[in-house]
Parts: C-alpha cells; structure tokens; sequence
C-alpha cells in the first residue's frame, strides 16, 4: 500500500511529509480503534494543518481513510486516528512550532448585529431567508431593539462596537471560503429588573459573507420571542 507525499512547499507540508515517515516506517495502524486528541495551533494555520493531516490520512483508492483532522476552534485542531498514530501526530505538530506558513492575506469584513424582539402576534420568521426583507424595510413585523455594525480585518486584533442597548466584540479567523467568528455580544445598560436575564452571547460561530447566523433565541415577557442575529459581509 502506498501513501500519498505532498511536495513540502510550505509548513504544514512538512507536517504531512513527518506523518507520512511515520507510515511509510510500516505503522499499520488501520484496524485499531480511533481515539481523539487535541492540539493548540496557530489559528491562522489551523485549517491548513488540518488539510495536511487529512491528505495524509487519505489512502489507496477503495480504502477508508485512517483518520480526520478537523479545526474545533480558532487555534484548536480535534484529531480522530488510532492510538499508535497519535505520538508520531502530536511530535509532528509540535515540530512546527518554528515553522512559518505564508500567511493567508487579511480580508477586510463588516459584522452586522441586531437585537430582535416579536410579540405572540407577529413572531420572528421560522425561515432565516425572511430576515433580509423584514430588516432591510420599515416593516413592523420586526421590533429592532438594537443594531451593531463593525469593520474589522481577518486574522487581526479584535474590533468592538457599542449601541444603544448592547456592545460586540468579534475577532475574524480565515478557515478557507468562510471566517470563524469570535463573538461576545452582551447587554450594556445596568440592569434594572433582578430577575430578569440579560440577552448575550459569547462563543464561536463559522459563516461565509453574506451568511446570516441567529446566535440566540429565547421568549421574551410580552408572550413572543427576541433572538440575537447576525450577518457577516465582505468588502
């Protein structure tokens, strides 16, 4: 059986050549149980190590592969392969911790946010394709509480925002065709009710520009619902 090689003409390569030593030694590895492990990466390479592991794992034509590697988080790779691998994937890895990668180019972004808001009669659209049409008129249908609206660069420093009712943080991470999202949106007014719970949203969303993504959803007090929204455009 033979492995694939790709020419080492960048970091991650060379992750993919220290791996496919590591096969081509005669590890075969293909009945053992997969076991997962996780590895801190740059998350600017994270996608391309990932794609490395992966061409790896790939083997003749009629064979399942021996593993996957998959980016779980913005500097966090998840990777599902046999026991035995697992030393040889993390030394590999670590090896490329002086290594430099051509950085993907930055990419200029706009992250729009709205703070949505529907009583029982005239509650949010089931279907996200309604969303443009409602948000982008003067349609009652849609109470907006608050909107945010931020330019940041892909791979850069944080960008914040602050409205009315609530502020946004987003950090952008190019992963390919689309951008990982680091978000924390929260309520910036002091709280008046004690018993009430403050809309917010902090975690990790995936989107490719001109996606829309609901961060949350919840019943509001009057009956309805209110939900946290988001767009992602490219300049």
């Amino acid at each position: 059986m033979s492995y694939p090689v790709p020419a080492p003409r960048c970091a991650s390569a060379l992750l993919a050549l220290a791996l496919s030593a590591t096969l081509l030694a005669g590890c075969q590895p293909a009945a053992e149980t997969p076991t997962l492990s996780t590895h801190a990466v740059p998350p600017a390479r994270a996608q391309a190590i990932a794609s490395a592991i992966n061409f790896t794992f790939s083997q003749d034509e009629g064979h399942a592969a021996l593993g996957r590697a998959e980016v779980a988080a913005p500097g966090t790779l998840l990777v599902r392969a046999p026991a035995s691998l697992q030393p040889s994937i993390a030394a590999a890895i670590k090896g490329l911790e002086g290594a430099q990668d051509d950085p993907p180019p930055m990419q200029s972004l706009h992250v729009d946010a709205w703070w949505l808001t529907a009583d029982a009669l005239s509650p949010l659209p089931a279907d996200l394709k309604d969303l443009p049409g409602a948000l982008g008129d003067d349609s009652t249908l849609l109470g907006v509480r608050d909107r945010l609206s931020l330019g940041l660069a892909s791979g850069g420093s944080p960008a914040d925002a602050n409205g009315e009712l609530m502020a946004m943080q987003v950090r952008a991470f190019p992963e390919g065709d689309a951008m990982t999202l680091s978000i924390n949106v929260r309520e910036s007014r002091p709280q008046t009710d004690a018993t009430r719970t403050p809309m917010a949203y902090e975690g990790q969303v995936r989107a490719k520009p001109g996606q829309w993504v609901v961060l949350t959803t919840r019943a509001n007090g009057s009956g309805g619902s209110e939900a946290l929204v988001l767009r992602v455009r490219a300049e």
